[in-house]
């Protein structure tokens, strides 16, 4: 007896997992743990995450919606009277909801919290920028002979005893900003046939030494021998900006010192303009870089206010243009993205803005870091000439269905066709905090606003090294 009993539970048991495990492999029945609990809409926005629940299953639903009174914190719920059919568009004014799905209105199947708002627009961005976020002084990075006027190869910094690493301070008694203030001392010390007097520090011990710079003929002005960058200076690219306001956000992650792996202090930050002049394709193990012109002579754009988890933050002395959209678009939120076809925007070439075909293969339900979704290249275009995503591609829009969904932050290292992205909703998020954005809510929407894996991988700005 006590063996059929045995024998009888396990067949129950086995009985069970297989139906259970026949109703999960059910499309009609799989569809339903997709749905998310919490979603965002837009006023007029379609309930796109029902669009893969069989026709047969939305004849049988029906929505019932109640509006949850904020003055109460949520415990109060109202009869808020309206009923929608799956798929239609969200007429509801901006505020929470609980929905609950019901077959046939009676037996509830999907609880849903909802929060309903107006819309967010911006411009999109794309254009490749530099970035300067110089903490005082420059950074030697290597010898650079100098050709004098005898055709022969010298380099009076390493007589010098200044080795790459250093940290050069001042010149003639000047802090330096940027190795463009580094060259100008150097040349007018030349010109004026003198030696010129670095202040360095080395591990945190400062000494002093006068170099005399010499002409370099190929260069054509006084050099002294050293190839150095400003504390950091890299290119990458712009997401969105907001016209009215001239707040932006690029990148989509942190900015780090390369050596320190520490956020650098930003008081002093700029972007610039970048004009992209040659690329280094991307290989399986090795990412490739754009490679700019980082230089305040061809034009500061605006200031860094804010180096966080999601890009950098600021305002624009004055506003880029962007051929491929002019005006703005509405910024999707995380659980609008879906997968399938999108478009990336970014320059490859000089400052021209283009559009390239991407694949959103994955977006991950927690939306909260810098890699909230996975995309590949598949533009025949741009595969030739990057082999993928590269370094400098940071902060290039995602486009799909005519919105902003997010930006490239990252590739993996052993597949630079694929990469990381950003949800834009985090990105605007973050512009919420900042209080950059001035101005009310219009009756439609916030007009011109964006206040409201196995793979190894590497983000995508680079700071580089530039004389």
């Amino acid at each position: 007896m006590a063996r059929r009993i045995k024998i009888l539970r396990q067949i129950i048991g086995i009985t069970t997992v297989v139906m259970f495990l026949g109703l999960v492999l059910v499309p009609s029945v799989r569809c339903w743990f997709s749905i998310p609990d919490q979603v965002k809409v837009g006023v007029g926005d379609r309930f796109q995450f029902f669009d893969q629940i069989p026709a047969s299953w939305l004849e049988k639903i029906e929505l019932e919606w109640d509006r949850v009174d904020p003055g109460d914190q949520g415990k109060d719920v109202l009869r808020y009277g309206s009923f929608l059919g799956l798929g239609d568009q969200v007429d509801l004014e901006p505020g929470d909801f609980n929905l609950v799905l019901k077959l046939y209105g009676l037996i509830p199947l999907k609880k849903m919290s909802v929060t309903v708002a107006n819309p967010m627009y911006v411009i999109p961005g794309g254009e490749s920028i530099g970035i300067k976020i110089s903490e005082g002084g420059v950074l030697v990075k290597d010898y650079s002979q100098v050709i004098n006027s005898s055709g022969e190869a010298e380099c009076p910094a390493m007589n010098k005893g200044i080795k790459p690493g250093d940290m050069i301070l001042e010149a003639d008694g000047v802090r330096l900003t940027s190795e463009w203030d580094l060259a100008e001392a150097v040349n007018q010390a030349g010109k004026e046939q003198r030696a010129i007097s670095l202040v360095v520090d080395r591990n945190g011990k400062r000494w002093e030494t006068k170099i005399n710079p010499v002409y370099c003929s190929s260069h054509r002005r006084f050099r002294i021998g050293l190839l150095v960058k400003d504390n950091l200076a890299g290119v990458g690219t712009l997401t969105f900006y907001d016209p009215l306001t001239r707040a932006y956000g690029a990148l989509g992650h942190v900015i780090t010192d390369e050596t320190t792996s520490k956020s650098p202090d930003i008081t002093r930050g700029k972007v610039i303009r970048a004009p992209i002049q040659g690329i280094e394709p991307s290989r399986r193990g090795r990412p490739g870089e754009k490679i700019g012109i980082l230089s305040e002579e061809v034009g500061v754009l605006g200031t860094i206010e804010n180096n966080c988890q999601y890009g950098i933050y600021g305002r624009l002395y004055q506003s880029p243009m962007n051929p491929i959209y002019p005006k703005p678009v509405a910024v999707a939120w995380h659980n609008q993205i879906t997968l399938g076809p999108a478009t990336m925007l970014t320059v490859i070439s000089g400052e021209d803005i283009q559009e390239y075909s991407i694949i959103i293969e994955k977006v991950f339900n927690d939306s909260t870091g810098e890699k909230g979704i996975i995309v590949r290249v598949t533009d025949p275009r741009l595969l030739e000439v990057t082999g993928g995503i590269i370094q400098g591609m940071s902060g290039s829009p995602i486009m799909q269905g005519g919105r902003l969904v997010g930006a490239v932050t990252h590739v993996f290292i052993n597949d630079p066709t694929r990469g990381y992205g950003l949800s834009a909703e985090n990105m605007i998020d973050t512009v919420k905090t900042m209080n950059l954005r001035s101005g009310g809510e219009s009756p439609g929407h916030f007009l011109l606003s964006f206040l409201n894996q196995i793979h190894k991988k590497v983000p995508i700005v680079k700071f580089v090294i530039k004389n």
